[in-house]
């Protein structure tokens, strides 16, 4: 026991008279440590102080104007009719007609380019024109004649063609009429004013509640599927301008 005791106070001694040596080359280090703690930690600051008063800048603002020139792109759409080509059929009956090819409508599609100044439009210029051509329409005109008879107040009678027309009256005293007709013959009863391109001038014609006539005249207001009753005195005459049918009785 007592040497244990001399054993722990002689290490307390030995602790107490010879404290440990700190060499040179130690403390030079930790005042390095030291050192550069300090100005690691002066860079720091020094790096914030920066940065924030680089994100207190201020630049000088620009000035941006909108330009007073302006370009629209302008697409016009314009369509294209179709023709119709009539081809006279034989084999088909006079006065009727038929279809062989449906027309179609073309088309033009043309680009502008329009440049405004101030909204004010001072220039158009064509960029791009494309066109799609329309399809002809096709109908065959009969030009068969067949006979047909009809019985009228007078007897049977022969016709070739049967029209519906709009039908008026008139005499030579009416305003700008004469006595004498576009084909020289007497104005008045047994003369009727045709279109020509409808009824042949000289045709014989057959109109039911009128009788016979003779298509022998023309008028300014005669025009398509119209005729005009010649009367030798309107009032005398019984007729109501009306539609009706007519029978063509001889070319």
């Amino acid at each position: 026991m007592q040497t244990t005791k001399r054993l722990l106070n002689t290490r307390a001694g030995h602790l107490l008279l010879n404290p440990p040596q700190i060499k040179p080359s130690v403390v030079g280090g930790l005042f390095l440590f030291l050192l550069s703690f300090v100005v690691l930690q002066f860079s720091s600051s020094t790096y914030l102080a920066v940065g924030t008063i680089s994100n207190n800048l201020t630049f000088p603002s620009v000035n941006t104007t909108k330009s007073s020139f302006i370009e629209k792109i302008l697409t016009e759409e314009k369509g294209i009719l179709f023709t119709t080509q009539f081809i006279e059929d034989p084999t088909l009956e006079i006065g009727k007609t038929k279809i062989l090819q449906e027309g179609r409508e073309g088309k033009e599609i043309i680009t502008f380019k329009l440049s405004f100044h101030k909204e004010i439009l001072y220039s158009k210029e064509l960029i791009n024109s494309k066109i799609s051509e329309p399809t002809m329409r096709r109908v065959a005109k009969g030009t068969k004649i067949i006979w047909r008879t009809i019985n009228t107040p007078t007897g049977e009678l022969k016709y070739w063609r049967n029209l519906n027309v709009y039908a008026t009256s008139y005499d030579p005293n009416c305003t700008g009429c004469s006595n004498t007709t576009a084909t020289g013959m007497r104005a008045g009863y047994g003369v009727i004013a045709v279109d020509p391109n409808i009824i042949p001038l000289g045709t014989q014609v057959y109109i039911p509640g009128y009788g016979t006539a003779i298509a022998g005249d023309t008028g300014g207001s005669i025009r398509g599927n119209v005729i005009d009753l010649g009367f030798n005195d309107l009032s005398e005459g019984w007729w109501s301008s009306k539609y009706t049918n007519i029978y063509l009785l001889s070319r």
